[in-house]
């Protein structure tokens, strides 16, 4: 009997597996106990994963008095083949055809389980050429009550370095990791949001950024961590302080964080010079002394000129943006976005340019820039300018989206207009207005964005708010057409009501968007789901109490596209009442469900 070698064919391949039938029980601390529950199991070879096919179907449909049809029952499917290995042989297919098992395929690589309790499997017998011999399986299973009868999926991971993954809505919580993290300055505050970036190199792990600071403005040290937190075995590096720290009277610093192509880790935050010790300091950037090593620790590399805030990092084609707020030094009005590039992964820095002026001369300021993108296809830039010359309440009232492949020429969406800014000058206010413009309402209504991601096409779906004269407000997901933005209203779609922070997109593949949402009575995180872009939600359940207090409002950062769309590293910062301790809580959530 010819078979080939396992280790040549486990390559995009599922376990198959079974055992007698025991009570299922999902492990729950996948890291620990996922070893000892397959343990429980004997191997009958590996499957090819798109070679299986799994179908639930209701049996049938009741018509309710409302006039609604109800499904009731359940029918179930699977098919696939087995590439049998010395692991089995025909005899034990033999001894378990038609005898319940508990059935198992389960993918070493993305850790993605499924469990189909006590079924009665028919096994086929295939071969070709002799090398490889098959065995297909087929498994039917009819008046099932629940689709869980059927088969049973989550996620989990060996005891052997592969990358943890938690089923569902269950979130690995290690705020442990982080007490007293910010005794070193005896910081009360972990102040607007932390950043985080995904990196695989000699190691996979995420690294991420946050700045500390504390209540009384005239002791207020200012000063920007980074830890990293390996993937193989959830151990965290550092934290350790970046940079010089300051002194300084202003709390509206964040910083950003990105890891360039050679591994080295960069660092953009205020610079806080002692000319300007709040906003508009300019912007220092900081480089580890050693690729994918925070604890050697960081140069400066560059203090990026103008009265620069507000920083963000990103990446096209290996090349390193850092993109900034920019405050005219005559007029003092901070209309300008300016990015500067790096061609050798951070060691040196072109002179920034701009990209746009929102003001055109009148108390415009640019904020609310947000990248969203993939390396290698379009960045879109979102844009939220406030009019400073209307107050009670201030004037956000339109919304700008643009965006580019290489970081210089930016197109509108549908790609009618294009300008190359760096031979051709910024972006005008006028040209914002005219082809960049996604959403505008009319002072005292006001426009915000409250989250975005880009799907697997590279397709953008924001979420945006509007606030009424009346305080009252209406969310909406957002998405271009091809010739239009599309504008579907969500509130009345969900069963809760709003907080004002956080509203925030979380997008698992280019069909489920998760919401998360605060409750606006207690501070209580929440989830809802959509595969339809908001036409219906579900409600996926409730994040757990992590003893925030009544009096700490949420401050959270999802990282939602981090490494893919069926994983998220979300970054949750607490900023207390004055004389509590603030808090950091970092959360590894995972998983296809």
């Amino acid at each position: 009997m010819s078979r080939r070698d396992l280790s040549r064919i486990k390559r995009r391949l599922y376990r198959v597996l079974f055992r007698d039938p025991q009570k299922f029980s999902e492990p729950t601390d996948p890291r620990i106990d996922f070893d000892t529950w397959l343990a429980t199991f004997s191997e009958l070879g590996y499957c090819e994963a798109g070679g299986i096919s799994s179908k639930i179907e209701p049996v049938g449909n009741v018509l309710l008095d409302n006039g609604k049809n109800k499904s009731y029952g359940f029918k179930g499917t699977l098919s696939g083949t087995i590439i049998q290995t010395e692991i089995s042989d025909f005899e034990t297919f033999a001894a378990i055809e038609n005898v319940e098992i508990d059935f198992l395929l389960y993918d070493e690589k993305s850790g993605f389980a499924i469990f189909f309790p006590k079924a009665l499997v028919d096994f086929k017998e295939e071969a070709k050429g002799g090398e490889i011999e098959k065995v297909a399986f087929e498994y039917q299973g009819e008046n099932l009550a629940s689709k869980e009868s059927f088969r049973i999926r989550f996620n989990a991971q060996t005891g052997a370095g592969g990358i943890p993954l938690w089923f569902d809505s269950n979130v690995q919580n290690f705020s442990d990791m982080f007490t007293g993290i910010g005794s070193p300055v005896q910081s009360t505050h972990f102040y607007h949001q932390p950043e985080a970036y995904y990196f695989k190199g000699s190691s996979e792990r995420i690294y991420f950024a946050f700045i500390t600071d504390s209540d009384n403005p005239n002791t207020n040290i200012t000063t920007c961590y980074v830890a990293a937190l390996n993937l193989s075995d959830l151990s965290l590096i550092g934290p350790v302080d970046v940079g010089p720290s300051k002194v300084y009277a202003e709390q509206h610093h964040q910083p950003a964080i990105i890891v360039a192509d050679d591994g080295h880790i960069l660092v953009a935050y205020d610079q806080l010079n002692d000319a300007e010790t709040g906003h508009n300091g300019g912007i220092r950037i900081m480089r580890s002394n050693n690729p994918e090593d925070i604890s050697n620790g960081f140069t400066q590399i560059k203090v990026l000129e103008g009265e620069g805030s507000y920083p963000y990092l990103f990446k096209k084609n290996g090349i390193l943006y850092c993109g900034f707020r920019e405050r005219d030094s005559l007029s003092l009005i901070p209309r300008w976005v300016r990015w500067a590039k790096s061609t050798d992964h951070g060691q040196t820095w072109e002179s920034a340019f701009r990209i746009m002026d929102v003001g055109g001369g009148d108390n415009i300021w640019a904020y609310g820039t947000r990248p969203w993108g993939k390396e290698n296809d379009w960045l879109y830039i979102l844009m939220m300018p406030e009019d400073r010359s209307l107050s009670n309440p201030t004037g956000r009232y339109v919304l700008y989206v643009l965006k580019t492949r290489d970081g210089e020429t930016f197109y509108n969406m549908d790609e009618s207009f294009k300008k190359d800014v760096k031979t051709n000058g910024y972006l005008t206010k006028a040209e914002l207005d005219t082809y960049f413009e996604m959403e505008r309402v009319t002072h005292p209504v006001r426009v915000y964005h409250q989250g975005g991601y880009v799907t697997r096409s590279n397709e953008l779906i924001l979420m945006t708010r509007i606030i009424f004269e009346d305080s009252s407000s209406k969310y909406y997901l957002q998405w271009f057409d091809g010739k239009h933005w599309v504008k579907r209203e969500i509130d009345n779609k969900l069963n809760v009501a709003w907080a004002y922070f956080p509203h925030i997109i979380i997008a698992h593949d280019m069909n489920n968007i998760d919401l998360i949402l605060r409750k606006d009575d207690d501070k209580t995180l929440h989830r809802f789901r959509t595969t339809d872009r908001g036409l219906t939600w579900t409600y996926k359940g409730q994040w757990p109490d992590l003893g925030w207090g009544t009096d700490s409002p949420i401050y959270p950062n999802p990282q939602s596209n981090i490494y893919d769309y069926n994983r998220l590293f979300y970054l949750l910062s607490i900023r207390p009442a004055s004389g509590s301790i603030g808090k950091l809580y970092a959360y590894l959530w995972q998983g296809v469900e």
